[in-house]
């Protein structure tokens, strides 16, 4: 059975993108029913993209596409891929309503915010300090009171130590993890 930290649903299907790179890639979404279900390509174009999630019901996967940042979903049994939320990328769901996900402030500069699914209750969460930094992914905690982030930032453009902020926004939290 597997979950992740950002749901209470228990899936035995496992989504994953298949391609030649581990940020983003250009092959297709595939859905692999475990343990020895044969995947099912969701997907049909060439557009990079990266970050599936399973909805909190099981029913849908989202992933983003860049360069545009945008969120996609398609539904777990077939059907066309849609546009979920423009400029929102590494989603992942807080609860049934309610959303975490990177979103660009200006330029390069890209924060993780939470919202309800509408994009509706939107707050940031955190906002790295320079204005190149891109938090790219996060990852809520159980008890949803912490969120791990993924960042790159100057000075050469490349991955930052994990950091570790309140889900409340409060606090720029701390670094963790090896440099």
């Amino acid at each position: 059975c597997l979950s992740d930290w950002s749901s209470d649903v228990c899936s035995s299907d496992l989504a994953f993108l298949r391609g030649a790179n581990t940020f983003t890639s250009s092959g297709g979404l595939y859905l692999k029913m475990l343990p020895s279900g044969e995947p099912v390509q969701l997907t049909h174009d060439e557009s990079q993209k990266s970050d599936p999630a399973f909805s909190p019901d099981g029913s849908r996967i989202t992933y983003s596409v860049s360069p545009a940042w945008s969120n996609w979903v398609v539904p777990v049994l077939g059907g066309k891929e849609q546009l979920m939320l423009p400029n929102a990328s590494g989603l992942t769901w807080v609860d049934d309503r309610h959303i975490l996900f990177s979103e660009i402030k200006s330029g390069l500069h890209m924060a993780i915010v939470t919202a309800a699914e509408s994009r509706a209750e939107e707050r940031d969460v955190y906002v790295p300090p320079q204005d190149m930094g891109m938090a790219h992914r996060s990852y809520l905690s159980p008890d949803h009171r912490w969120v791990l982030v993924v960042e790159m930032g100057p000075p050469v453009m490349w991955w930052l130590p994990c950091r570790l902020v309140p889900f409340d926004g409060k606090s720029p939290g701390s670094i963790v993890g090896p440099p």
